[in-house]
């Protein structure tokens, strides 16, 4: 039964039994008076809602609906795309694409030339490099025109590119590997505002207790992906045409995004209300909350609490690229453009991509050991969806890193150790072991990352900054995931593994993920679990010096609180999520500038 009373929940009915709204321009001006220099309590006191004391756990919040769920959907198809491109670089080892497109068959147990290596990775880090060029604009275009506009756009690029490959070579034989660089560029420019805007959107419109889950089911999609892809490249190596095939199922989730949000979906009422379109913004969050207890009441609040973000941010103008360099904005910016950096310094881009020749040169059969490790990648990325929220992303990613580090540390370690040629065929018993060894080290890596920094760089950066440098802050850190995919995944592992050997490429990683991902975990994020988009502020509310009259901390205490939950990490202590948080008793709100 909707709520008749507008005195506490802002909207109700007419005469007619019609839904109207009572959030009346009137409204907005006493609550934009009213909450301008209020104090935000800590989220265990009481909240004041309409001089109503309203404890923090009795406040009505929407729950998951039908809306939620297709909102969802569009993170899961986008999430498969990219999983699906990704798994097309599988193609790169079949015989049948590299007679049609002028690159030479890999021999068994060999690795590729040089010049051939230089010219299969132009496969991929063509793709990145367009995603990366993409990245920027889709953050200063969707804060301008919505969310929905720029993922539809990105939706139809991405479409487009797909075709393109797919009809490659059939008019012009001799053209077909440049018709592929074209087709992969143009799709990468559609991937890139993708990936900048899905994992954005999913944030602004599920409720805070699904957002993990509902990003992390983006990178579950990614290696379902995958896994399709190995699947097909495995079983249909022998069809002349097949590679064809593979890359125009992308188009099928393609379309089907493009359908979904221009039919169903609708815009981000933070969005909405940020450019002053109260009424789509209620009207948005109505459908969002529909089947919700006290829904009316939860809308009401959602739209306070957003309101009450806009207005702390209005003085400030409109974000820019710079602004993310400054003040409490530098904290945000270090923990999610870092986190995402490190998702391509563990190596795994490279494993995921080249994992057929890197299997081909252990002697072991590159598609089915392949699809082994893209089904190990699924498996335990659908087991971090109930692990995200329930131990949190700082622990998942401490121990993630962790892992990485040992399992490329024991690989180089044990080849050394024994002096053997992993890469020689017709091997005896020894190295035969190794070669096992390695290949379990690697799964053993898939596992971890799969279900800790694969998700967790998609969930954290869009938690990281404030409504109003959203969409610049997620462009920075795509852009900064797709950087490090270009130099390190498409050409510096490609080109080392090539050039030296398993153990050298594993030193490196060991070296890489102490030097950067291992600090990055440790010193530069906090513990974000169990908190809604408008209280991460006070996570992020530090900045260089400090401002007491803000009740913002300093970047060394900023790093200190992260190194004391990294500490309550490893001991096994119980994660705390609120330190830091009494700095805002009888402090004004922390304003995002």
């Amino acid at each position: 039964m909707l709520a008749e009373d507008n005195s506490q929940t802002g909207s109700g009915k007419n005469k007619s039994g019609q839904e109207v709204s009572l959030w009346t321009e009137e409204d907005r001006a006493n609550e934009t008076a009213n909450t301008k220099g209020k104090a935000l309590q800590p989220a265990e006191n009481a909240d004041t809602v309409n001089g109503t004391e309203q404890k923090q756990e009795d406040r009505a919040a929407r729950q998951l609906n039908a809306f939620t769920v297709l909102i969802m959907c569009i993170s899961v198809l986008s999430g498969l795309m990219f999983g699906l491109d990704i798994g097309t670089a599988a193609t790169l080892s079949n015989d049948y694409f590299r007679e049609q497109v002028g690159i030479p068959v890999l021999v068994s147990g060999q690795s590729d030339s040089e010049e051939t290596t230089n010219q299969i990775s132009q496969f991929t880090y063509v793709l990145h490099l367009a995603c990366l060029v993409g990245a920027p604009f889709a953050g200063f275009i969707s804060d301008r025109v919505g969310r929905k506009p720029v993922i539809v756009l990105a939706a139809i690029i991405f479409l487009l590119g797909a075709m393109w490959q797919s009809l490659s070579g059939l008019m012009h034989p001799d053209f077909a590997w440049n018709s592929i660089i074209i087709g992969r560029a143009c799709g990468g420019l559609g991937l890139g505002f993708l990936l900048t805007m899905a994992p954005v959107y999913t944030a602004e419109l599920t409720p805070p207790d699904w957002r993990g889950k509902a990003i992390t089911l983006f990178q579950l999609s990614v290696t379902i992906g995958i896994f399709i892809m190995a699947i097909y490249n495995n079983f249909m190596a022998e069809i002349t045409w097949n590679w064809r095939l593979g890359i125009a199922l992308q188009c099928i989730p393609a379309l089907i995004v493009i359908i979904l949000t221009l039919t169903v979906l609708p815009e981000s009422p933070r969005w909405l209300i940020q450019v002053n379109r109260h009424d789509e913004a209620e009207s948005a969050l109505r459908k969002l909350a529909a089947g919700s207890p006290r829904s009316d009441e939860a809308v009401s609040n959602e739209m306070r609490d957003i309101q009450d973000e806009v207005d702390l941010e209005a003085s400030a103008g409109e974000g820019s690229f710079l602004e993310l360099f400054q003040r409490e904005n530098l904290s945000s910016l270090m923990c999610g453009a870092m986190i995402a950096f490190s998702q391509n310094v563990t190596g795994v881009n490279w494993l995921m991509s080249y994992a057929t020749t890197l299997f081909n040169t252990l002697d072991f059969d590159p598609f089915t050991y392949d699809l082994a490790l893209k089904a190990v990648n699924v498996a335990f990325t659908l087991l971090a969806i109930p692990l995200i929220d329930r131990l949190g992303r700082k622990f998942l990613t401490v121990w993630g890193t962790t892992f990485t580090i040992v399992a490329f540390f024991l690989i180089a370690v044990v080849i050394v150790g024994t002096g053997v040629n992993v890469g020689t065929t017709n091997a005896d018993a020894t190295t035969k072991g190794v070669q096992i060894f390695c290949v379990v080290m690697i799964y053993i890596f898939q596992a971890a990352f799969a279900c800790t920094l694969g998700p967790l760089s998609w969930v954290v950066p869009p938690e990281s900054f404030s409504l109003r440098l959203r969409g610049v802050g997620m462009a920075f850190c795509v852009s900064m995931n797709f950087f490090t995919n270009i130099v390190l995944g498409d050409v510096g592992y490609v080109r080392m593994f090539s050039a030296t050997n398993l153990q050298v490429v594993s030193f490196v990683l060991v070296g890489f993920n102490v030097l950067i991902t291992w600090p990055t975990v440790v010193f530069l994020q906090p513990e974000t679990k169990e908190l809604g988009l408008e209280d991460l502020r006070k996570v992020f509310a530090y900045e260089k010096g400090g401002n007491e009259a803000k009740g913002h901390g300093t970047l060394r205490q900023f790093v200190w609180r992260n190194v004391r939950q990294t500490l309550q990490i490893y001991t096994c202590r119980k994660t705390d999520i609120r330190m830091g948080f009494d700095r805002f008793d009888h402090k004004p709100a922390p304003a995002v500038v």
